[in-house]
């Protein structure tokens, strides 16, 4: 059997349209899968984000805590001694009952005030 002018063009035809058929289902497929891909590597990114923030935030306590550690050794040792200085006995204070002890009188100066006098002078 052969094949006539008209055939061939028929065929170039089909295969074309075949060809434009396949082309436009792979490009939807290779869309999808980008979609898909975009999606995928976008979760990854914020689980990998959210991983290094929680990671970030521990480190950050973590030397939060240090640096308060390390500030309230200083003034423990700073209220201890300061450098060079030689630590202060501390001297216990008199243990006296308050109710033991008499008042002491009090003497005060005579002294008189008087008021100037207010009469206009003449």
């Amino acid at each position: 059997m052969s094949l006539t002018r008209s055939d061939c063009a028929r065929q170039r035809v089909h295969s074309s349209v075949v060809t434009s058929r396949e082309r436009r289902a792979s490009n939807r497929m290779a869309s999808t899968n980008a979609n898909l891909s975009t999606t995928l590597n976008f979760s990854q990114s914020q689980a990998n984000r959210s991983q290094r923030t929680k990671s970030t935030n521990s480190s950050l306590a973590a030397t939060i805590i240090n640096i308060a550690n390390a500030i309230s050794v200083k003034t423990q040792s700073a209220s201890k001694t300061k450098s060079g200085d030689v630590p202060r006995p501390q001297i216990p204070a008199p243990s006296v009952d308050p109710a033991s002890v008499t008042p002491t009188e009090i003497k005060t100066p005579n002294v008189s005030l008087q008021a100037e006098s207010l009469d206009p002078v003449v």
